[in-house]
């Protein structure tokens, strides 16, 4: 495979592909805008569940919640590789794949060279989600370790008590992190399906999954309830729109 198999089309269409989602990232994660997001909101709330678990003797109703992050992390991880090997089996019968789509649709995937790079390009995206999944996986297993070494209510307030609460923080929010990149791979990796209808839509999948994100982390009833303070008033009721 080389880029000259790629035709400037297709090329320019890679290219808006990989901008949005690095832009997107750089926005959320470093942007000025990110103290505003639904992510940093849910980060802020993480450092007062913390609190509340390090003000309480009774802490198994806070393991359970961690028992559920750690098996929605372990369900993206395992959904990984079932597509890794999916798109493993589509190169090895390429040719028969092509001959399939090119048969029941009118969506030409170009020359077979072409189309092994639109699967290898798709398969990079769910190993760097299964990464990303795994590794989020294990900070919550970390965490629950953390939690079960927080000090007793007794010490709060203590120096040391501070830092096992800022240790413990630390470690949910980079679970948490990297639980949102792996699905926010996945979003991308619709849009880069997309490539095999041509660049157009390509294009078209990346302005449209960029779409739903900055609307999720910004606009949403979950974002706009989450970034309310202690002291205002409750939002209004969600309507049926908003609910969906």
């Amino acid at each position: 495979m080389t880029l000259g198999a790629i035709p400037l089309a297709d090329l320019v269409g890679v290219i808006g592909f990989c901008l949005a989602w690095a832009g997107y990232s750089l926005l959320i994660d470093r942007g000025p805008l990110s103290k505003r997001t639904l992510s940093s909101a849910m980060d802020r709330q993480r450092l007062r569940w913390v609190r509340l678990v390090q003000a309480r003797e009774n802490r198994i109703s806070d393991t359970n919640i961690l028992g559920g992050l750690q098996q929605g992390a372990a369900f993206f991880a395992s959904a990984s590789t079932l597509v890794i090997g999916g798109c493993l089996a589509v190169l090895g019968s390429r040719d028969t794949v092509v001959t399939v789509i090119e048969d029941i649709t009118p969506v030409s995937t170009g020359s077979s060279e072409l189309f092994e790079m639109k699967i290898v390009g798709l398969l990079i995206i769910f190993v760097y989600a299964f990464f990303k999944f795994t590794w989020s996986y294990r900070l919550y297993n970390y965490a629950s370790i953390l939690v079960g070494a927080l000090p007793p209510p007794r010490d709060a307030g203590l120096p040391a008590t501070e830092l096992a609460i800022d240790r413990c923080v630390v470690f949910l929010r980079l679970g948490g992190r990297n639980f949102n990149r792996g699905q926010r791979a996945f979003l991308f990796a619709i849009a880069f399906l997309g490539w095999l209808g041509g660049p157009l839509v390509l294009l078209g999948g990346s302005v449209f999954v960029l779409a739903v994100f900055l609307h999720r982390q910004f606009l949403s009833l979950p974002a706009r309830a989450a970034r309310i303070a202690p002291n205002e008033e409750a939002i209004p009721a969600a309507t049926s729109q908003e609910a969906r």
